[in-house]
Protein backbone atom coordinates (compact mmCIF):
# COMPACT_ATOMS: atom_id res chain seq x y z
CA UNK A 1 0.00 0.00 0.00
CA UNK A 2 1.22 3.50 -0.82
CA UNK A 3 2.34 5.65 1.76
CA UNK A 4 0.66 8.88 2.64
CA UNK A 5 2.30 11.63 1.28
CA UNK A 6 0.90 15.39 3.46
CA UNK A 7 2.12 18.55 3.62
CA UNK A 8 1.32 21.44 5.53
CA UNK A 9 1.50 24.66 3.64
CA UNK A 10 1.98 28.46 5.02
CA UNK A 11 3.81 31.69 5.00
CA UNK A 12 6.17 30.86 7.76
CA UNK A 13 6.71 34.31 8.02
CA UNK A 14 8.44 34.17 10.54
CA UNK A 15 8.38 29.83 11.37
CA UNK A 16 7.89 29.45 14.95
CA UNK A 17 7.54 26.98 17.64
CA UNK A 18 3.90 26.60 17.04
CA UNK A 19 4.57 25.36 13.39
CA UNK A 20 6.95 22.97 13.88
CA UNK A 21 5.31 21.52 17.10
CA UNK A 22 2.25 21.43 15.34
CA UNK A 23 3.93 19.51 12.13
CA UNK A 24 6.10 17.41 14.67
CA UNK A 25 2.43 16.30 15.90
CA UNK A 26 0.73 15.63 12.85
CA UNK A 27 4.27 13.86 11.91
CA UNK A 28 2.84 11.27 14.66
CA UNK A 29 -0.69 11.55 14.86
CA UNK A 30 -0.38 10.27 11.00
CA UNK A 31 2.29 7.61 11.57
CA UNK A 32 4.53 9.03 8.67
CA UNK A 33 7.83 8.72 8.27
CA UNK A 34 8.19 12.11 7.07
CA UNK A 35 6.26 15.37 7.10
CA UNK A 36 6.90 17.85 4.48
CA UNK A 37 6.44 21.81 5.22
CA UNK A 38 5.54 24.01 2.16
CA UNK A 39 6.29 27.60 1.91
CA UNK A 40 4.26 29.53 0.04
CA UNK A 41 4.95 32.32 -2.43
CA UNK A 42 3.58 35.63 -2.46
CA UNK A 43 -0.09 34.33 -1.59
CA UNK A 44 -2.51 36.33 -3.86
CA UNK A 45 -4.65 36.79 -0.71
CA UNK A 46 -1.76 38.93 1.79
CA UNK A 47 0.53 41.12 1.07
CA UNK A 48 4.14 42.70 2.21
CA UNK A 49 5.33 38.55 2.69
CA UNK A 50 9.15 38.17 3.64
CA UNK A 51 11.32 37.82 0.30
CA UNK A 52 11.46 34.37 0.08
CA UNK A 53 14.74 33.67 0.52
CA UNK A 54 14.54 34.91 3.72
CA UNK A 55 11.79 32.74 4.82
CA UNK A 56 13.71 29.50 3.43
CA UNK A 57 16.75 29.74 5.31
CA UNK A 58 14.73 30.43 8.50
CA UNK A 59 13.11 27.46 7.70
CA UNK A 60 16.17 25.14 7.05
CA UNK A 61 17.38 26.31 10.07
CA UNK A 62 14.23 25.17 12.35
CA UNK A 63 13.76 22.38 10.75
CA UNK A 64 17.42 21.70 12.25
CA UNK A 65 15.94 20.20 15.90
CA UNK A 66 13.32 18.18 14.14
CA UNK A 67 13.99 14.95 12.63
CA UNK A 68 10.92 13.82 10.34
CA UNK A 69 9.96 17.64 8.71
CA UNK A 70 11.23 18.18 5.64
CA UNK A 71 10.85 21.40 3.20
CA UNK A 72 9.37 21.21 0.01
CA UNK A 73 10.05 24.48 -1.67
CA UNK A 74 8.10 24.06 -5.04
CA UNK A 75 6.35 26.77 -4.48
CA UNK A 76 9.10 29.12 -4.39
CA UNK A 77 10.53 27.30 -7.59
CA UNK A 78 7.69 28.39 -9.52
CA UNK A 79 6.24 32.11 -10.97
CA UNK A 80 3.72 33.86 -8.10
CA UNK A 81 1.36 33.80 -7.08
CA UNK A 82 0.77 30.46 -5.35
CA UNK A 83 -2.26 28.35 -5.79
CA UNK A 84 -2.85 25.54 -3.88
CA UNK A 85 -4.50 24.28 -6.97
CA UNK A 86 -1.48 24.35 -9.25
CA UNK A 87 0.87 22.74 -5.87
CA UNK A 88 -1.66 19.73 -5.63
CA UNK A 89 -2.22 19.13 -9.55
CA UNK A 90 1.51 18.83 -9.95
CA UNK A 91 2.12 16.61 -6.94
CA UNK A 92 -0.64 14.31 -7.91
CA UNK A 93 1.54 14.36 -11.37
CA UNK A 94 4.45 13.73 -10.14
CA UNK A 95 2.72 10.78 -7.21
CA UNK A 96 0.78 9.24 -9.99
CA UNK A 97 -2.88 8.45 -9.21
CA UNK A 98 -2.74 5.89 -6.55
CA UNK A 99 -0.86 7.71 -3.70
CA UNK A 100 -2.73 8.76 -0.48
CA UNK A 101 -2.14 12.94 -0.23
CA UNK A 102 -2.93 14.71 2.50
CA UNK A 103 -3.38 18.98 2.34
CA UNK A 104 -3.51 20.30 6.05
CA UNK A 105 -4.85 23.89 7.08
CA UNK A 106 -6.14 25.57 9.75
CA UNK A 107 -9.45 25.09 10.98
CA UNK A 108 -9.19 29.22 10.82
CA UNK A 109 -8.48 29.13 6.80
CA UNK A 110 -11.64 27.51 6.17
CA UNK A 111 -13.66 30.96 6.46
CA UNK A 112 -12.37 32.07 3.23
CA UNK A 113 -11.47 29.07 1.53
CA UNK A 114 -14.09 30.01 -0.72
CA UNK A 115 -11.83 32.93 -2.12
CA UNK A 116 -9.18 30.59 -3.50
CA UNK A 117 -8.83 29.26 -7.15
CA UNK A 118 -10.63 26.02 -7.85
CA UNK A 119 -11.32 25.73 -4.00
CA UNK A 120 -13.84 23.07 -4.64
CA UNK A 121 -11.81 20.84 -6.73
CA UNK A 122 -9.08 20.64 -3.97
CA UNK A 123 -10.44 16.92 -2.77
CA UNK A 124 -10.91 15.74 -6.07
CA UNK A 125 -6.81 15.89 -5.71
CA UNK A 126 -5.87 14.89 -1.94
CA UNK A 127 -7.45 14.48 1.27
CA UNK A 128 -8.48 17.69 3.69
CA UNK A 129 -6.28 17.87 7.25
CA UNK A 130 -8.13 20.69 9.19
CA UNK A 131 -6.20 21.23 12.47
CA UNK A 132 -8.49 22.73 15.35
CA UNK A 133 -7.43 26.37 16.27
CA UNK A 134 -8.34 27.95 19.78
CA UNK A 135 -10.96 30.64 18.99
CA UNK A 136 -11.06 29.87 15.16
CA UNK A 137 -14.93 29.55 13.83
CA UNK A 138 -16.23 26.71 12.12
CA UNK A 139 -18.27 26.94 9.00
CA UNK A 140 -21.34 26.53 9.99
CA UNK A 141 -23.47 27.27 6.91
CA UNK A 142 -22.35 28.62 3.28
CA UNK A 143 -21.00 27.27 0.61
CA UNK A 144 -17.89 26.01 2.33
CA UNK A 145 -20.07 24.19 4.84
CA UNK A 146 -22.29 22.54 2.39
CA UNK A 147 -19.15 21.60 0.74
CA UNK A 148 -17.57 19.43 3.76
CA UNK A 149 -20.77 18.15 4.07
CA UNK A 150 -20.70 16.66 0.96
CA UNK A 151 -17.63 14.96 1.58
CA UNK A 152 -17.07 11.63 3.30
CA UNK A 153 -15.80 12.26 6.74
CA UNK A 154 -12.70 10.18 7.66
CA UNK A 155 -13.44 8.31 11.20
CA UNK A 156 -9.35 7.48 11.92
CA UNK A 157 -6.59 8.18 10.10
CA UNK A 158 -6.23 4.88 8.51
CA UNK A 159 -9.33 5.63 6.39
CA UNK A 160 -6.81 7.98 4.69
CA UNK A 161 -4.93 5.30 3.49
CA UNK A 162 -6.97 3.45 1.57
CA UNK A 163 -7.41 6.04 -0.96
CA UNK A 164 -5.76 8.87 -3.23
CA UNK A 165 -8.02 11.79 -2.20
CA UNK A 166 -11.65 12.54 -1.60
CA UNK A 167 -11.50 12.47 2.63
CA UNK A 168 -11.53 15.15 5.05
CA UNK A 169 -10.43 14.50 8.77
CA UNK A 170 -10.85 17.26 11.86
CA UNK A 171 -7.49 17.14 13.94
CA UNK A 172 -7.21 18.49 17.16
CA UNK A 173 -3.93 18.84 18.74
CA UNK A 174 -2.56 20.63 21.55
CA UNK A 175 -3.45 24.13 21.23
CA UNK A 176 -0.27 26.92 20.48
CA UNK A 177 0.15 30.16 21.87
CA UNK A 178 2.26 31.53 18.93
CA UNK A 179 1.68 33.30 15.96
CA UNK A 180 3.56 35.10 12.97
CA UNK A 181 1.41 38.24 13.22
CA UNK A 182 1.74 38.46 16.69
CA UNK A 183 5.46 38.42 16.50
CA UNK A 184 6.28 40.16 14.13
CA UNK A 185 4.72 42.94 15.86
CA UNK A 186 6.41 42.01 18.72
CA UNK A 187 10.22 42.21 16.92
CA UNK A 188 8.83 45.66 14.82
CA UNK A 189 9.38 47.18 18.90
CA UNK A 190 12.61 45.85 19.83
CA UNK A 191 15.81 46.32 18.63
CA UNK A 192 18.98 43.50 17.46
CA UNK A 193 19.53 43.47 21.41
CA UNK A 194 16.45 42.48 22.69
CA UNK A 195 15.86 39.06 24.62
CA UNK A 196 14.92 36.72 22.06
CA UNK A 197 10.85 36.47 21.67
CA UNK A 198 9.02 33.61 23.23
CA UNK A 199 8.41 31.04 20.39
CA UNK A 200 11.15 31.71 17.81
CA UNK A 201 13.75 29.39 17.69
CA UNK A 202 17.55 30.49 18.64
CA UNK A 203 18.69 29.33 15.01
CA UNK A 204 15.39 31.76 13.71
CA UNK A 205 16.40 34.97 16.07
CA UNK A 206 19.97 35.17 14.93
CA UNK A 207 19.04 35.10 11.36
CA UNK A 208 16.40 38.20 12.14
CA UNK A 209 19.07 40.00 13.93
CA UNK A 210 21.68 39.18 11.25
CA UNK A 211 19.45 40.65 8.40
CA UNK A 212 17.06 43.04 10.23
CA UNK A 213 13.98 41.64 9.50
CA UNK A 214 10.98 42.31 11.44
CA UNK A 215 12.99 44.67 14.06
CA UNK A 216 12.21 48.16 15.19
CA UNK A 217 10.00 49.63 12.82
CA UNK A 218 12.38 48.13 9.22
CA UNK A 219 9.31 46.16 8.00
CA UNK A 220 10.10 42.56 6.67
CA UNK A 221 11.18 43.05 2.96
CA UNK A 222 14.94 43.30 3.57
CA UNK A 223 16.69 41.80 0.59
Amino acid sequence: MPTLHALFGGSFDPVHEGHLRTAAALREHLGVAQLALLPAARSPLKTGTTADHHRLAMLQLALADYPGLVIDDRELRRPPPSYTIDTLQELRQQLGPSVPLAWVIGADTLTGLDRWKAWQQLATLAHLLVVERPGAPWPASGAVADWLASLPAADKVDQLQCSPAGYWLRVVLPPQPYSSTAIRAALRQRGPDSPRPAGLPEGVWQYIRQHHLYLSGCGHEAP
